[in-house]
């Protein structure tokens, strides 16, 4: 549940500044230090209608197999909304997924609940919401399971 508090100008700029590095680090090669920093150790990863993944190996376990079939994601972020224990972000996701003979960029509209608390470093929850009906069959990691 949110607080109705008002979050200062500072802080919003600082959580701004948390998302970027948070998805800019993402596509870094080592996974595991990504994940250590930016998630706690218990956190939950939930994403569509796949199954909730919990703590830092199932994390790490996705985010590689994702990488393996996207290397790299180019992530623009259009909207940040901060509360004191919530972050909202509306971004676009272009990325080629690596067995498309085509090398066609597929573009994927996310909407993304940070559930972390603005003077902490770490989320305890990450809810990503997409439509995945358009990505090609390729990438299976983003369908029904």
């Amino acid at each position: 549940m949110s607080s109705s508090a008002t979050v200062a100008a500072e802080q919003i700029a600082a959580t701004r500044a948390w998302v970027e590095a948070f998805f800019k680090e993402y596509d870094s090669p080592n996974i595991q230090d990504w994940v250590m920093k930016y998630f706690e150790s218990d956190a939950t990863l939930s994403m569509r209608d796949l199954s909730p993944l919990k703590g830092h190996k199932e994390i790490c376990d996705y985010v590689i197999e994702e990488h393996a079939q996207v290397p790299i994601i180019k992530h623009d972020i259009n909207y940040v909304h901060v509360l004191p224990d919530q972050i909202y972000v509306q971004k676009d996701s272009t990325g080629i997924a690596t067995n498309d003979p085509e090398r066609k960029e597929i573009t994927a509209k996310l909407f993304c609940v940070f559930w972390k608390k603005i003077d902490k470093d770490r989320l305890t929850s990450l809810d990503i919401y997409f439509d995945a009906s358009h990505l090609p069959e390729s990438i299976q990691m983003y369908k029904s399971k």
